[in-house]
């Protein structure tokens, strides 16, 4: 569509320009927001800039295509004859969105983006200086690319300097190493993902099943603390992503989509100028080929460590139709007709029935397709806004209603986002028991209804299994259930802590002690460092009245960082409801 749409270098100029723009506006909002805390929407995500995405690093991935873009057009003022007043204020544009997007990028603290960041100027330096025929431009480009290739390097190595240390993103790169929190989970994830795809290495699991790969072979060692990510439906690595999900065949046509675009780019771009004088009016320019190839490398590179969404994947997109266009381009047969014109390139003429009819086609398709989906958000978003702000249960009650009314895709995840918030109120209590246990119902009622339809996802059954040993006040057989259910997940994923948890604690809540104390050591097998884990086992030999032991797992839980403050954080946090309640505080206050 966009090679139809776009047919000449000028339409793809007046494009990437616009979408500078869109950049420009974005980073402009993501600076605003940090600066004003009163502007726009928050995310959570603390100093990292996020933007209307939300997300830093998805911000920094969609970025690094207006930066490159801006860049690679900003060069081409030098390289190409243009009218003098044309080029100075394009400059001046290009010039401060290059500045905003790479300060936004920056200030994201995506490690990985910015690494890509160096990387791709880098690769422009090299390629300005083998095509310059000025000495001294050879010169600037070889200085360039040491001092990008040293500057990672500086900083880790000067990770203890106070410039690095009181700057939040030189201090996240200065402390990339195999120890810290994040590049470990990361590994854990892949080594966890390589094990799964061999279960299906030719066609892989299928689309949007990471999950279920995952949920199989979970890893333990991902857990560290209660605030740990335990939930991963991609790799943050795109070839395990593609891998796991389409096997070595899909991996393999992924990476020929990237070989098949460069291949074209450079072809366009290493053609003798007349064939793409024409075109182009440019011969050489960064817009031919070589900028493009470079931002194919910068997107591959950053998504080795984060994952695709819509803002980047739709301009990797763009890239691929301008490679379309650039191949189409270089060898042309003939101009191609407008599509406002028959195979004679007469102008065809519409008549006001076919407009009329197509108004109400569309108008339907967006009612179905974008409208619902929008609307399911908003109650949806509502819902969660009203939560935070006090709101009355019934209102907050109506509009998740309203929000899974509409039956679309994202209902499954605003079903947990229900069940989330009645653990919250059932821990607090902050209803009446009558009000409480309707909304108990309601959340008990959607959660089985994922379940049904995503039976291969353990994490429901989490859900479902947290939801019964916290309501058990309304109905002692739930405890019962949680054994039921456990099971089926302990066959989904059989090294999930979080499960062996929930059927501790009902075990303990139903009395059968040994039953209980041998889930809660199991966990503690799994991965002996949270000591979450020990902190549980100790309320559960307490409960059975074997204090000696008790005292053991307390003291391991205290070598492993609990503190008395963190006591009331576990007492709060999902798993410690019914019998860890009241033994908990016991264990923790009794030996102060």
């Amino acid at each position: 569509m966009l090679g139809g749409v776009f047919r000449t270098a000028k339409d793809w100029r007046g494009f990437f320009y616009a979408a500078i723009f869109v950049g420009f506006l974005e980073s402009a909002y993501a600076i605003t927001q940090s600066f004003i805390p009163t502007f726009g929407f928050r995310t959570g995500m603390g100093e990292r800039f996020a933007g209307t995405v939300g997300n830093p690093s998805f911000l920094a991935a969609y970025l690094l295509f207006t930066l490159f873009l801006a860049l690679g057009l900003f060069l081409d003022l030098f390289r190409v004859p243009s009218v003098l007043w044309k080029k100075i204020s394009a400059g001046i544009f290009l010039g401060i969105a290059i500045v905003l997007n790479f300060f936004v990028v920056f200030n994201t603290q995506t490690r990985g983006a910015l690494l890509a960041a160096l990387g791709g100027f880098a690769f422009l330096a090299v390629f300005t200086g083998l095509t310059s025929k000025n000495a001294k431009m050879k010169i600037v480009s070889a200085a360039f690319v040491f001092f990008l290739l040293a500057s990672p390097a500086a900083v880790w190595f000067g990770k203890d300097w106070s410039l690095v240390k009181s700057n939040p993103t030189l201090n996240r790169i200065a402390t990339i190493s195999l120890e810290d929190i994040t590049t470990a989970s990361r590994f854990e994830v892949w080594k966890t993902s390589w094990k799964g795809w061999q279960d299906n290495f030719l066609l892989g699991a299928g689309y949007e099943n990471f999950n279920l790969v995952f949920d199989a072979y979970f890893p333990p060692k991902v857990f560290r603390d209660q605030g740990s990510q335990l939930w991963f439906d991609r790799a943050h690595n795109i070839v395990f992503d593609v891998g796991v999900t389409s096997g070595i065949i899909g991996l393999l046509a992924y990476f020929a989509i990237f070989a098949m675009a460069g291949y074209a780019l450079w072809r366009y771009w290493s053609s003798s100028p007349a064939v793409v004088a024409s075109e182009m009016e440019q011969p050489r320019s960064f817009f031919s080929g070589p900028l493009f190839i470079i931002i194919l490398a910068v997107y591959f590179f950053q998504n080795l460590f984060v994952f695709d969404t819509v803002s980047s994947h739709l301009m990797f997109v763009v890239i691929l139709a301008m490679a379309h266009f650039a191949e189409r381009t270089r060898t042309p047969a003939q101009a191609a007709p407008s599509p406002m014109s028959g195979a004679s390139g007469k102008i065809l003429h519409v008549s006001f029935f076919s407009v009329f009819t197509l108004a109400i086609v569309i108008s339907f398709v967006v009612y179905f397709v974008n409208a619902r989906s929008v609307l399911a958000n908003y109650y949806a978003a509502s819902a969660i806004r009203g939560q935070r702000l006090g709101w009355e249960y019934e209102e907050i009650a109506n509009s998740f209603k309203k929000s899974l009314s509409y039956n679309e895709y994202q209902q499954a995840d605003i079903r947990q986002r229900l069940a989330e918030m009645v653990l919250l109120l059932l821990k607090n209590q902050s209803l009446p028991q009558d009000q409480l246990a309707q909304a108990t119902n309601f959340a008990l009622e959607e959660i089985q209804k994922n379940m049904k339809a995503e039976s291969l996802d353990v994490k429901y059954y989490l859900s479902l299994m947290s939801l019964y040993n916290s309501s058990d006040q309304f109905d002692p057989k739930r405890l019962e259930q949680v054994e039921e259910i456990g099971q089926i997940a302990l066959k989904l994923s059989p090294t999930r802590p979080q499960t062996y948890f929930e059927l501790g604690q009902a075990m303990m809540s139903m009395k059968k002690y040994d039953e209980g104390i041998a889930y809660f050591k199991k966990a503690v097998e799994l991965n002996d460092r949270p000591f979450e884990s020990h902190w549980n086992l100790a309320a559960a030999y307490l409960t059975a009245g074997m204090t000696e032991l008790a005292d053991e797992e307390f003291k391991k839980a205290q070598e492993r960082g609990f503190t008395y403050d963190s006591a009331n954080n576990l007492l709060a946090s999902a798993g410690q409801r019914g019998f860890l309640r009241q033994t908990g505080r016991g264990l923790s206050i009794g030996r102060r």
